[in-house]
C-alpha cells in the first residue's frame, strides 16, 4: 500500500469490490480515510460494501457523512434509499429518493427507487408510485425492472389489463425476465386465461429452476383449472425451495381440501400460521375447512372461531365509535349485503330469489361486490339493488369508512370466512346491526357480529346455542330459498337398470367415515350402483380402494368430473337417490337434486352444517328422507332402493313439491327474512350504550 498512491489505492479498492472481495475492499477503503479523513468517494464506497456485507446500519452512516460533505450527491441519496427500504423505513426511503430525484430528474434509477419505496407505503402510495415508475421508463425506455414493478403496482390497483401490458413490456426489453413472465402468468390467472397463465409460470421456470414464486404461481393457475393433484405437485415444489413460503402453504391446504385430505389439509394451514401468524386469510381458511372435518363438532369449531376473533379482530373493536343511525322503528331501513360472489356460482340461486323480492317501499337495498368478473347475475343482481358499490379495490378499513358513510343499518355478511371474506370489516361494526347468513351454516366467532339466520332444524331451539358468538334467528320456515336459475324437465320416473346412487358434492366433503357409510349402503341393497364427483385422480384411486376393502367391487361405481350446469343437472337423471355427504350437507347440491327429480337421503349430523339437509327435506315435507345415525341412514337406504313403487312415487311428485314448498316461495322468504330484520332493528332502537 505505501507503494500506491491515493488514487491507485482507491482503484484497486474498487477492483476488490466487483470481484467481490469485499473485505479486502473494505481494508484499502479504511487506509485511504486514515490518509484523507472525510474523503467522499471512498466514504461512499465504503459505506457500499458495508451493505454487500449485510452491515446495513453501518452502510447508512457511511453514506449519510458521504452526504453531509457532498450535499450534492444523487447517487448516494439513491443508494440510501434502497438501503432504507430494505430495513424497513419506508418514510426515510421515500425520502432519500425523492432527493435523488430533485437533485437530478433524469436519474431513471432514482424514479425507479422511487417507486419501490412509495409501493412499500400500501394501498394510498400505489399512484404515485405508478407515476414513478412511468418516468423511469421515460427517462430509460428500455427499463425492465421498471416495466415489470409498474405491471405490480398496476395489478395491486386492480387494473389486471394494463398490468398484463407492463409485463409484456418487461419481457419485451428482456425476454429472459423469470419474475416477469410469473408475475404475468399470475395477472392471466387473475383474467380467467388459465392455460396463458400455466404456460406463462413453466417459462419462468424454465428460465429460473428454482423459482419458488413461479412454482407458486403455477400451483394456483392449474388449482383453477380444477386439477388439484398437479396444482400440490407445484405448491411442494415452492415450499421444497422456500420452506418458510406461508402463501404456498396455505393455497396447498386448499387444494389437500379439494380432494379430500382434511388431515393434511389442516395441518398446512397451520403450518402457514406458524410462518404468518397475521395470515387472516389462511386463518379464516383453516376454519371453513373445519366445517368438512368429521371430527369436529360445533363446540370445537367455536373454540377456533373464538381463537381467530381474539387474534385477528378483538384490537379492532378499540376503533369502533358510536352509530348515529336514526333509531325510529318504522322508518324505511337501509340493508347492506356484502359478498364476493355477486356472479355465476352457487350463491347467486339463494342471493337471487332474496334481493328480487325485497320490500324496496320498507327497505333500501345496498350491494357491496367484491367480484372480480362480473356476468350476467352480476347485471340481474345489480337491478335488484337500489345502490351498487364495486368495493374490490377497496382495503377492509375503506370499506368500512364507506359502510359507516352509507349509513346502513342492517349489514348482512354472506361470505363469512370463505374465500374472498371481509371479516374484517365487521370486525370494525361499520352499521349497528350485523348479521352472517348463507355462506355456511354456523357462525364466524366475532364478537362484533349480533345475529345468524338460521333455522328450527338446524338449530332447534332445545340446541346448545352457546357455541355461537352470534345470537340465532331461526326463520319460520328454513334458512334458504331456492332459484335453479334454469329451466330443466327432470328425466321420466320409470325405472330402469339397476337402481343408482349418487352424490355430486364437492368431493372435499367426501372424507372416510362417509365413505365407510356409502359403502354399509351399497352392501345392505345388492345389485345397486354408486356414481361420485371426484376432481383428482388420486382422490378417485384413494375412495376406490377404501370402497374395494368394504368389498364393493369397481363394477359397481361410477364417477364424473368436472361439469358444466347442465351437464351436471343432466347427471341427476343416472341417479335415482341421492346420497347427502357427513359432517357437511349438501345444499345447492340437494336443492339442485330435488328439484331434477332425484330424492334424497341424509343423515342429521352434529352441526348445523350437518342438519341443513334434514332442514330442506323437512320444508318440503319428506322428513321420511331423514335419518339420525348412520345405522337408520343405511336402513332408510336399502328399504327404498327396495321400494320401486314407492320411489317412483316420490320422483313423480318431487318437482311440484319443491316449487310449491317455502324451499322456492321467494316472497314468503324474504318477507320472513325482513321480519327478522325488523326484529333486529327493534331491539337495537330499544338498546341504549350501543
Amino acid at each position: 500500500m505505501a507503494q500506491l498512491t491515493i488514487q491507485q489505492a482507491f482503484a484497486l479498492a474498487v477492483q476488490h469490490q466487483q470481484a467481490g472481495r469485499l473485505p479486502e475492499a473494505e481494508q484499502i477503503y479504511r487506509h485511504i480515510l486514515t490518509q484523507q479523513p472525510g474523503q467522499v468517494e471512498t466514504l461512499y464506497q465504503l459505506g457500499a460494501v458495508a451493505y454487500q456485507m449485510g452491515r446495513r446500519k453501518v452502510a447508512v452512516d457511511l453514506i449519510r457523512q458521504a452526504i453531509s460533505r457532498r450535499p450534492y450527491f444523487p447517487e448516494a441519496y439513491c443508494s440510501l434509499g434502497t438501503i432504507l427500504r430494505e430495513m424497513g423505513r419506508l418514510e426515510e426511503a421515500v425520502a432519500a429518493c425523492r432527493q435523488a430525484v430533485a437533485l437530478k430528474p433524469d436519474f431513471p434509477e432514482a424514479c425507479y427507487n422511487l417507486g419501490v419505496a412509495l409501493s412499500g407505503l400500501g394501498e394510498g402510495s400505489l399512484k404515485e408510485a405508478s407515476a414513478a415508475y412511468r418516468q423511469a421508463i421515460v427517462l430509460k425506455p428500455d427499463f425492465p425492472e421498471a416495466y415489470s414493478n409498474l405491471g405490480n403496482v398496476l395489478r395491486d390497483m386492480g387494473q389486471v389489463a394494463e398490468a398484463g401490458t407492463a409485463y409484456r413490456q418487461a419481457i419485451a426489453c428482456w425476454p429472459d425476465f423469470p419474475e416477469a413472465h410469473s408475475n404475468l402468468g399470475a395477472v392471466l390467472l387473475d383474467q380467467g386465461l388459465l392455460a396463458e397463465a400455466s404456460g406463462a409460470c413453466r417459462q419462468a421456470i424454465a428460465l429460473k429452476p428454482g423459482y419458488a414464486e413461479a412454482y407458486y404461481n403455477l400451483g394456483n393457475a392449474l388449482k383453477e383449472q380444477g386439477l388439484p393433484d398437479e396444482a400440490i405437485t407445484e405448491y411442494q415444489r415452492a415450499i421444497a425451495l422456500k420452506g418458510y413460503y406461508a402463501a404456498a402453504y396455505s393455497n396447498l391446504a386448499s387444494a389437500l381440501k379439494d380432494r379430500g385430505q382434511l388431515e393434511e389439509s389442516i395441518a398446512a394451514s397451520r403450518r402457514a400460521l406458524e410462518l404468518a401468524p397475521d395470515f387472516v386469510t389462511a386463518d379464516s381458511s383453516l376454519l371453513y375447512s373445519l366445517q368438512f372435518h368429521p371430527d369436529y363438532d360445533a363446540r370445537g369449531i367455536y373454540a377456533e372461531n373464538k381463537r381467530w376473533n381474539l387474534r385477528h379482530a378483538e384490537a379492532l373493536r378499540r376503533c369502533i365509535a358510536p352509530h348515529g343511525n336514526g333509531r325510529e322503528l318504522g322508518r324505511r331501513l337501509r340493508i347492506g349485503y356484502v359478498s364476493p360472489d355477486f356472479y355465476s356460482q352457487a350463491e347467486a340461486f339463494f342471493t337471487i330469489p332474496l334481493l328480487e323480492h325485497h320490500d324496496h317501499a320498507g327497505f333500501e337495498i345496498y350491494c357491496y361486490s367484491s367480484v372480480g368478473k362480473p356476468d350476467q347475475v352480476t347485471q340481474r343482481l345489480q337491478q335488484c339493488a337500489d345502490v351498487w358499490r364495486e368495493v374490490r379495490r377497496e382495503n377492509d378499513a375503506a370499506l368500512a369508512q364507506i359502510i359507516r358513510d352509507d349509513q346502513i343499518d342492517i349489514l348482512v355478511d354472506l361470505t363469512m370466512h370463505m374465500a374472498g371474506n371481509r371479516a374484517l370489516v365487521f370486525a370494525r361494526k361499520p352499521a349497528p346491526v350485523q348479521v352472517c347468513w348463507l355462506a355456511y351454516p354456523g357462525g364466524t366467532g366475532l364478537a362484533t357480529m349480533d345475529y345468524r339466520l338460521t333455522d328450527g332444524y338446524m338449530d332447534p331451539v332445545e340446541e346448545d346455542d352457546s357455541c355461537y358468538s352470534e345470537q340465532s334467528v331461526r326463520l319460520p320456515d328454513c334458512w334458504v330459498v331456492y332459484d335453479p336459475l334454469i329451466v330443466l324437465d327432470p328425466r321420466p320416473v320409470e325405472q330402469t337398470g339397476p337402481v343408482t346412487f349418487g352424490s355430486l358434492n364437492n368431493p372435499a366433503k367426501h372424507n372416510e367415515p362417509l365413505l365407510r357409510m356409502w359403502a354399509r349402503v351399497l352392501q345392505a341393497a345388492p345389485g345397486t350402483r354408486l356414481i361420485l364427483q371426484v376432481l383428482s385422480a388420486e382422490q378417485r384411486q384413494r375412495s376406490g380402494r377404501l370402497m374395494e376393502s368394504m368389498g364393493i367391487a369397481a363394477t359397481r361405481l361410477d364417477w364424473v368430473g368436472r361439469l358444466s350446469r347442465v351437464e351436471y343437472l343432466r347427471c341427476y337423471d343416472r341417479i335415482d337417490i341421492g346420497l347427502d355427504p357427513l359432517p357437511y350437507n349438501g345444499i345447492t347440491t340437494t336443492c339442485d337434486a330435488l328439484y331434477m327429480g332425484t330424492p334424497v337421503l341424509t343423515c342429521a349430523g352434529r352441526t348445523p352444517a350437518g342438519r341443513a339437509g334434514k332442514a330442506m327435506l323437512c320444508t318440503i315435507g319428506l322428513s321420511e328422507l331423514v335419518a339420525h345415525n348412520p345405522d337408520e341412514l343405511v336402513i332408510k337406504a336399502a328399504q327404498l332402493a327396495g321400494d320401486l313403487p314407492r320411489l317412483r312415487e316420490i320422483r313423480g311428485g318431487l318437482r311440484a313439491r319443491m316449487m310449491n314448498s317455502p324451499l322456492m316461495n321467494a316472497p314468503r322468504f324474504s318477507g320472513q327474512a325482513e321480519a327478522a330484520y325488523r326484529a333486529m332493528w327493534r331491539r337495537w332502537c330499544e338498546e341504549t350504550g350501543k
